[in-house]
């Protein structure tokens, strides 16, 4: 779906008054009832109704946007659900011969489509978030691709959510936006900052979309809901310490949860007289259902399946909520849409391996190394069925990241640190993950590379067996296709194995410097160096690993950073603007001259939502070649301009994307002239070639640019830079740009900064 359709969801004309009527709907056929009914004493708000909370809209937002409710039309059929007799099932797509054919066109079914029908009447709602979650419903359900891969029962349950009443939906809408979590019902209206009547919870509950009965979950759970005073109350009458903090007290009641039978006849056990108390000083809690939230999950992941592993949920929300308010407009993509998922059993499965790997992203974050080995070895052997089956998708490389094989794969891959930790049971581990994802490679696609360097290393320095790692280190540079970075990197490791006086054999170390010879000369680089003195401040005014730098000028001193004191040399040499810039430059270069070839060309699999910065074969190494033809006629066009003319053109394309949330920058310099003098300046020949380098290996080359370009219009002279503060040295990625600057004829140096 385009992003303007989006917009058109909820472009709502007519008068304030002309919808205001309510939809009486009967659902409790389609899901069990619950037996479990609240007993909440809430006094309902008397000034403003719950549905007009979060009413606050920006400035250009109409009213005609906000004034109506999200329910659906009165014209809808008396009967919701979907007639459970007609023969369906969820759509079983043929990936492989889909994207050999690079052709997708089918007809769907009448369930599939009177879903998609009725998900087109959902209205605007006045609250922000009961709009963010349904813009969700009908940019995903509205497309009957993403409608096949649900039941029946499921797209029951979806109607179900849709037909919920204002406040239903209010309180649905906020939770699915918290963490997957029991929560007391008191709690919730205060957090929100709204009165909900019992009549809300209790709809959500009937209609199996919340639960209700915490006591079926661990006691730790519960218990864990509890504020530190109610624990000590309880602790109290429970007889056990509770002049300890919050974990020791939960310790503590969890071993009388442990004791299940009484001490005397007649009596309660420790355990039930414990669950009575929590009862009730808890009071009634709720928490999405287990099946609502894989339902929202599945549906989320199909309107969204880019969500990063570092980001949540409420993330996709907000990105969604930044399209409507325009504060995110992205690219005008190709609209074909193919599918990315065989059907509803891998969406699921790629879900879980997705959630996994967010989990262990966060776990990193946190340093929750038990936690991570935990998720590593799951992950491990989710993927031991793969690797005995040797089962492969045979779709293209940006497909099969949505493939829950691969997402397994990483997560083992982000586990191997936390097992090293283990200096002999967790080293095992590691070993055998790394060779495992190695000996399987073709099945997991990813960083074949950095997998042989990790094993080298580990084999060297953990396992002392020197012959292993110049077996690795031999086969990764002679057998596999590596990145020039993983080359240097494995050449980097022949060094420290010829270095050994001990633990090799003169026949390997004579084959280490042997590859050595053969490879090293493709990054050997001497850039021209020069030297700017500087007063280095203590470590209290640094920021981070930044050094802080002092400059006495001639009516003050100035504190700045390495690169702004690098900057304030080669003005003093003629240099008038500068722009600290890194791989900012070489991106937006990349996307200035070739964007219609990056987001006018349709790909199959290369863009799955509107929502996408970029296509997603960019990221491995079928992106040239996928539009070869297009891209070497425009590179052909370009390479016969003058740079005037090339100027000019990425100029007015400069000025017409630079909005737009994509691959261009729109802060590397302050107005659309800058960018045009950097362009001049670099030459004709230096740009197209940095755009060959992007367009060949955008992942390769997005990365490692020098810091600065400075540069004086006015003689149409420049200078790319590369700044280095004292004990700082050249990145391997940053010895390639500087060579391969240098071959495409511009002038490039490294700045050392040094303290006086």
């Amino acid at each position: 779906m385009r992003q303007t359709e989006l917009s058109e969801f909820f472009r709502v004309t007519g008068s304030s008054g002309s919808i205001k009527r309510e939809m009486k709907r009967k659902h409790g056929h389609l899901t069990p009832k619950s037996t479990n009914k609240f007993q909440i004493k809430v006094t309902p708000k008397k000034t403003d109704s719950p549905s007009k909370m979060d009413n606050k809209r920006p400035s250009n937002l109409s009213l005609s946007q906000v004034q109506k409710k999200l329910r659906l039309d009165s014209e809808d059929s008396e009967n919701d659900s979907i007639n459970l007799t007609q023969p369906y099932a969820p759509m079983d797509f043929d990936l492989e011969k889909i994207y050999h054919e690079k052709h997708f066109d089918i007809e769907f079914g009448s369930v599939v489509m009177s879903m998609c029908e009725e998900v087109k009447r959902l209205k605007p709602s006045e609250n922000k978030h009961v709009q963010q979650l349904f813009s969700a419903f009908y940019n995903t359900l509205s497309m009957p691709i993403n409608c096949a891969y649900f039941t029946v029962e499921e797209l029951n349950v979806l109607r179900l959510m849709m037909g919920l009443s204002d406040d239903a939906k209010i309180l649905l809408a906020r939770l699915l936006k918290w963490k997957e979590s029991w929560y007391r019902v008191k709690k919730i209206s205060g957090m929100i900052e709204v009165n909900f009547t019992s009549a809300s919870f209790q709809e959500l509950v009937d209609k199996g979309i919340f639960d209700c009965d915490y006591e079926t979950d661990q006691m730790s759970v519960v218990l864990d809901l509890l504020l530190v005073d109610e624990l000590k109350s309880i602790c109290k009458r429970m007889k056990v310490p509770h002049t300890t903090r919050k974990p020791k007290m939960i310790l503590e009641l969890l071993k009388i949860d442990g004791k299940k039978k009484s001490m005397f006849a007649g009596m309660k056990a420790p355990s039930a007289a414990l669950k009575k108390v929590i009862e009730e000083t808890v009071g009634s809690c709720v928490r999405v259902s287990v099946q609502t939230w894989s339902l929202i999950k599945r549906l989320l992941t199909l309107l969204y399946p880019i969500q990063a592993s570092d980001k949540s949920l409420t993330d996709v929300f907000r990105i969604l909520n930044e399209v409507f308010y325009e504060q995110r407009v992205y690219p005008d993509l190709p609209e074909e849409r193919f599918p990315i998922f065989r059907n509803r059993q891998c969406l699921m499965e790629y879900v879980e391996a997705k959630t996994t790997l967010i989990k262990i992203t966060d776990a990193i974050v946190k340093k929750n190394w038990d936690l991570i080995r935990d998720l590593g070895q799951l992950a491990f052997n989710k993927l031991e069925p793969a690797f005995k089956s040797q089962t492969k998708l045979d779709v293209p490389s940006h497909v099969r990241r949505f493939d829950a094989t691969y997402v397994w794969g990483k997560v083992v891959w982000s586990s191997v640190d936390a097992f090293k930790k283990e200096k002999v049971e967790g080293i095992a581990t590691a070993t055998k993950f790394l060779k495992a994802l190695i000996a399987n490679k073709n099945i997991i696609q990813g960083k074949i590379g950095r997998w042989y360097g990790e094993l080298a290393m580990i084999e060297m320095s953990h396992n002392k067996d020197l012959e292993a790692s110049v077996a690795l280190t031999k086969k990764a540079l002679t057998e596999e296709r590596l990145s020039p970075v993983d080359v240097a990197e494995m050449l980097d490791r022949a060094r420290k194995l010829v270095a050994r006086k001990a633990g090799i054999s003169s026949q390997s170390k004579e084959l280490m410097k042997q590859l050595i010879k053969d490879r090293e000369e493709e990054f050997v680089v001497v850039p021209q160096e020069v030297t700017v003195f500087g007063i280095r401040m203590d470590s209290e005014f640094t920021t981070g690993t930044k050094s802080v730098w002092r400059v006495k000028n001639e009516a003050s001193t100035e504190l700045m950073s390495v690169e702004m004191v690098a900057m304030k040399h080669y003005k003093t040499d003629g240099y008038n603007c500068a722009v600290h810039c890194e791989g900012k430059l070489p991106v937006t270069i990349f996307a200035a001259l070739l964007w219609d070839e990056i987001y006018g060309i349709s790909i199959p699999g290369a863009f799955v939502c509107p929502y996408q910065t970029a296509p997603l074969d960019l990221f491995g190494s079928q992106f040239y070649l996928n539009r070869r033809e297009a891209i070497d006629k425009k590179f052909s066009y370009y390479e016969q301009l003058d740079v005037d003319s090339l100027s000019e053109i990425m100029y007015e394309n400069f000025i017409t994307y630079r909005e737009y949330f994509s691959l261009m920058s729109n802060n590397l310099v302050e107005d659309g002239q800058d960018f045009k003098d950097i362009v001049t300046c670099l030459g004709v020949k230096a740009v197209v070639g940095i755009t060959k380098m992007m367009a060949k290996n955008y992942s390769q080359w997005s990365a490692g640019f020098p810091d600065l370009i400075v540069w004086n219009s006015g003689k149409k002279k420049c200078r790319v830079v590369e700044v280095k503060g004292p004990g700082d040295s050249l990145s391997v990625k940053q010895k390639l740009w500087i060579k391969n600057l240098m071959e495409l004829g511009v002038k490039t140096e490294v700045c050392l900064v040094k303290a006086n």
